[in-house]
């Protein structure tokens, strides 16, 4: 999922000093369009033009989104308020470019990024080393809206964001080696997962299991073990196409073609020619909902062909764009990844081991385990 463009262009500027706002490229932030404005000038016998941001159809949305987040309102509620598609990732990128939705041009926000990721660690610099060219561009929502949620998220990316919101991040998909289902648990101090072995029961602390497979999950998806293998699942899953559904849809447009010129043929020699016509015009029909299907097979193939040429380098950048993301996530959104994400986690209640399965499907239906093995769960 794409997250908005960060400005990162400094702003042109006319003969008084003042900032006009000018982008040299780049796509517009979610909420903008580029407008085209004429500068007047000539260049090579072609007519010099500049960009500039102007609202389009998502600003309101993104404009009350950053509102209530403001108000301190938690990114799922207000998917499910505002009936918002986004993914969790752009809604986050909205939040760091809020001073761009205040109407204002960022730069300098990003450390150099190189193969082995973010210089320093750290994807953001400072407050302070970020560059600001005030009043660029129309704004969306006001100063103080912008800096109350900068100083949540960056409050958020530096401390736990994740105490409110489901107590148990793992029921559903956390297993016991043999299959039986860790309970979630609360006592009046502790909050546990349980599950039943033999003629008794074990218990663990919800926080830690939960913490150990945070960090397992932050550290498999920067591990090169892991990067290999969602390489080829995803090189094996998509090296498949409709070559063979379109070969036969193209064969039964033929038989289609076909049928409707014996018609034609015969509805000319007739005195009363629209019963035939109106068969004529319901195989045209047939016709064109199997080239519709067509259509989607070559876009879905086109899709997939360039999927299937994925490389190490773009799998490994995309994986730890989501770890870093992933501490960014607050609590209910932090379990939908995880379940997303996972396929289940097996603790063992004998040897306090910890074992992730990934949802990453390669040939016969097996899921990925954690290049890093099982993991030690000191008992509570």
């Amino acid at each position: 999922m794409a997250q908005p463009h960060q400005q990162a262009q400094r702003p042109c500027w006319d003969g008084r000093k003042r900032p006009q706002g000018f982008r040299a490229g780049g796509r517009a932030p979610r909420g903008y369009r580029l407008a085209t404005i004429a500068t007047g000038a000539i260049r090579e016998g072609a007519a010099v033009t500049k960009t500039k941001l102007e609202p389009n159809d998502d600003a309101p949305i993104v404009a009350e989104y950053l509102r209530l987040r403001a108000e301190g309102i938690a990114r799922t509620a207000l998917t499910r308020q505002l009936k918002i598609k986004w993914p969790a990732t752009s809604l986050i990128g909205l939040e760091w470019n809020a001073l761009t939705y205040a109407g204002h041009t960022v730069w300098n926000v990003h450390n150099e990024f190189t193969a082995e990721g973010y210089k320093g660690g750290v994807k953001r610099r400072p407050r302070g080393e970020w560059v600001i060219q005030r009043d660029t561009h129309p704004a969306l929502i006001s100063d103080a809206v912008a800096e109350t949620v900068l100083l949540q998220i960056e409050k958020a990316s530096h401390g736990d964001n994740r105490q409110r919101g489901p107590a148990h991040l793992l029921t559903g998909i956390l297993k016991t080696p043999a299959g039986g289902p860790w309970y979630g648990n609360r006592t009046s101090r502790s909050e546990f997962y349980r599950a039943q072995v033999g003629k008794g029961s074990r218990s663990f602390l919800a926080e830690r299991v939960d913490r150990a497979v945070i960090e397992t999950v932050a550290q498999d998806l920067q591990s090169p073990a892991f990067v290999a293998a969602a390489v080829k699942s995803t090189r094996e899953k998509f090296a498949v196409t409709h070559a063979e559904d379109i070969a036969a849809a193209r064969a039964e447009i033929a038989r289609l073609d076909a049928r409707s010129g014996k018609l034609l043929e015969m509805a000319s020699e007739l005195k009363t020619p629209a019963p035939v016509l109106r068969k004529v015009d319901e195989l045209e029909r047939q016709r064109g909902e199997v080239e519709q299907r067509i259509v989607a097979w070559d876009r879905e193939d086109e899709g997939a062909h360039a999927l299937a040429k994925v490389t190490d380098a773009q799998v490994r950048t995309m994986l730890s764009l989501m770890a870093e993301e992933m501490r960014l996530y607050e609590r209910s959104a932090l379990k939908d990844f995880l379940v997303s994400i996972l396929d289940r986690v097996e603790l063992d209640p004998e040897q306090a081991t910890l074992q992730l399965c990934y949802r990453i499907p390669l040939r016969g239906g097996n899921s990925v385990a954690s290049p890093r093995g099982f993991e030690p769960l000191l008992p509570p």
